[in-house]
């Protein structure tokens, strides 16, 4: 991506720019995840409900493992599952004060003025909200929960009839709104 030397672009802009340029490839990784993981879970049909694409959207899903068919925006570096960690709060709980009532691991980009990338949140929902029957439910719904709490952090995109979500924001905002706290694991 080459800009001019008048063409000052934001984090954000450079990010939705990155985003836009690479949707397909985005997609293609996320859809080919599924494929290894329907594969590789066929014999756990807990997991396996996880990935049905009537109920879920991609961006419902647990693929965060696509990260690794995907580069990063430039100044962001991807997070590895095996580092990277997601802790579940409510939204509006105070994570020094309240511990997590569930940890997942998680992978996702970062850059290091503290903001991150994830195309996987959406997944976090159920875990949140176990007292909450979703049944019914369509794909993208706990999307759009989300970002009914939170739109300026939470972008969807369409590719030739695939809907994903881009969650992109501070760690801190996104935890403190979300209650999603990312980190990569010490």
């Amino acid at each position: 991506m080459l800009l001019g030397r008048d063409e000052q672009l934001s984090d954000r802009e450079l990010v939705d720019r990155w985003t836009e340029e690479n949707l397909a490839d985005i997609i293609r990784a996320m859809t080919g995840m599924r494929r290894v993981l329907l594969k590789r879970w066929r014999d756990n049909s807990n997991r396996l409900r996880r990935l049905d694409s009537s109920r879920y959207s991609l961006s419902e899903m647990p693929l965060c493992e696509s990260w690794e068919l995907i580069s990063p925006p430039p100044g962001f570096r991807v997070v590895g599952v095996e580092r990277g960690e997601a802790l579940l709060y409510c939204p509006g709980d105070d994570p020094v004060k309240e511990k997590p009532f569930d940890t997942k691991n998680h992978q996702f980009a970062r850059n290091g003025k503290g903001i991150l990338i994830c195309f996987t949140f959406g997944q976090f929902h159920d875990y949140q909200n176990p007292l909450i029957s979703t049944d019914g439910w369509k794909p993208g719904d706990r999307v759009n929960v989300y970002k009914a709490m939170a739109p300026d952090l939470i972008e969807t995109y369409e590719h030739h009839g695939v809907v994903i979500a881009r969650l992109y924001g501070r760690y801190d905002d996104i935890r403190t709104r979300l209650g999603l706290w990312y980190r990569k694991r010490v």
